[in-house]
């Protein structure tokens, strides 16, 4: 990735995105079934 590959301007950290799969993991999220949950830095939503 280069810096205007994201709207962030860089990769992610993978402490920055690790919060997303502990919470993916938790039995709080098990009713939660088919999402498709995003760590994307912004990339891809509307300008």
């Amino acid at each position: 990735l280069g810096p205007g590959d994201s709207p962030m301007g860089r990769a992610g950290q993978p402490a920055e995105i690790a919060g997303l799969y502990v919470a993916a993991a938790d039995p709080l999220l098990s009713y939660a079934t088919g999402q498709i949950f995003a760590s994307s830095g912004g990339d891809g939503q509307p300008a």
